[in-house]
């Protein structure tokens, strides 16, 4: 007990000496202060893809999986192949074909470096820009094209609406020239960075993808063949619309029909245009469901001097499950296969004129070869006569394209 006293005692001693220390709170300077890193900035989301490759464009480097929905940042990026459908923050929508390099420069302004884009422009959205090597393309409320070379000549095309395409400023001329072009015209910028003094109508065989379901549908050509994006008026005999170039164009898409058709090659290989009637006895069996294309050459003005086979290839997206180059076929399937509210089938002229329609029956003329995967078409169509009423066509069946999918509705953030 005493001893527990006298420690109570020393205890009570000891605070009175020695009073309990203040503590006092340590500042920290604002350089110690570690701040949270601020997300990079969303500058637009991918709305969907078809068969899309992505590399990082400084480094040429694979990008990991950029799919709908994907969220897109600032910086350099390249498509090497497919389709991608960007929403930009704007709302602006713009469509990018590979190849292409491009940067995402803010919420209503990108640079395309390289490439092919189509953008549509809500109101919302209005002066919505894409800035190239050599121009500037301005919306003012439309949908529109540009494609910029390697050599950096850029092209812009006006589809609806109107734009505004400047040249960039350059030691070689002291006011830089700018245009605003009106629906259905497009201009080049030389890749000096000098304009071309006239725009020109962009025409039915522009190259831009206009829109997604031209993706599902259009074949990769090359050679002399040009895809046309809408129907001609007419491809009458006398008109001669396309003499430097085979057309192609789409006619009835998913179409099944209730009955078969008959006299058709179905086979693969090389087909000589005076073989065609041979080897035309294949069936196509009623319910198949298919898309049709229509490849045309007209025949020679009456004052040309071109005398020069037309050859090219066509990669399609699906098998050929049947193709007919007979003019008496052709002309019966007219109605079945054609497009009703077009008069490209030139019903009002003589059966005499479409009865020289299809392949050119003469000898190491025209011919046709079909890949053994039945994906690729290789045609030559020669010159048809000068002054007549001739002119070669061929009609392919292939396998129907599911239909295309709409984007999906992207949830903003925040969003219920």
């Amino acid at each position: 007990m005493k001893w527990a006293a006298v420690i109570a005692l020393v205890a009570v001693i000891g605070r009175l000496v020695w009073p309990p220390v203040q503590q006092t709170p340590i500042e920290v300077p604002d350089a110690f202060v570690v701040e949270p890193p601020t997300p990079p900035r969303v500058l637009a989301t991918v709305l969907r893809t078809q068969g899309a490759v992505w590399q990082a464009g400084a480094t040429g480097a694979p990008v990991g999986t950029i799919t709908t929905g994907t969220e897109m940042h600032p910086g350099r990026i390249a498509l090497t192949e497919g389709f991608a459908e960007l929403e930009m923050e704007s709302g602006a929508v713009v469509l990018i074909e590979a190849p292409a390099t491009f940067d995402l420069l803010d919420e209503n302004r990108m640079r395309l470096v390289l490439g092919r884009l189509v953008a549509e422009v809500p109101e919302q959205a209005h002066i919505f820009t894409v800035h190239t090597p050599t121009a500037d393309v301005v919306d003012l409320g439309t949908q529109f094209g540009v494609e910029t070379l390697e050599d950096g000549r850029t092209t812009a095309a006006v589809f609806d609406g109107v734009i505004k395409m400047a040249e960039l400023p350059g030691d070689s001329r002291a006011l830089p020239r700018e245009v605003v072009l009106d629906e259905g015209l497009q201009v080049v910028v030389e890749p000096d960075g000098v304009m071309q003094e006239e725009a020109r109508a962009v025409g039915l065989a522009h190259d831009f993808t206009v829109d997604w379901e031209t993706i599902f549908y259009r074949p990769q050509i090359e050679g002399q063949a040009r895809w046309l994006h809408s129907l001609p008026a007419s491809l009458s005999s006398t008109e001669n619309r396309f003499p430097d170039f085979i057309a192609v164009f789409a006619e009835r898409t998913g179409l099944v029909l209730d009955q078969p058709l008959e006299g058709w090659f179905v086979g693969t290989g090389e087909v000589q245009g005076h073989e065609v009637a041979d080897v035309s006895t294949g069936v196509i069996q009623a319910g198949v469901a298919m898309d049709g294309y229509l490849i045309h050459r007209d025949r020679m003005p009456p004052d040309s001097s071109e005398d020069k086979p037309f050859v090219a290839t066509l990669r399609f997206p699906r098998p050929i499950i049947g193709i007919q180059a007979q003019a008496q076929q052709l002309l019966d399937t007219d109605d079945i296969l054609g497009l009703p509210e077009s008069i490209v089938y030139n019903k009002e002229i003589s059966r005499f004129t479409n009865r020289w329609r299809g392949m050119d029956a003469t000898p190491d003329s025209d011919w046709l070869i079909l890949s053994e995967d039945r994906m690729t078409l290789q045609v030559c169509l020669a010159p048809a006569q000068k002054g007549g009423g001739s002119r070669d066509q061929i009609r392919v069946l292939v396998e129907a394209a599911e239909p295309p999918q709409e984007p999906q509705a992207l949830q903003q953030p925040g969003a219920p």
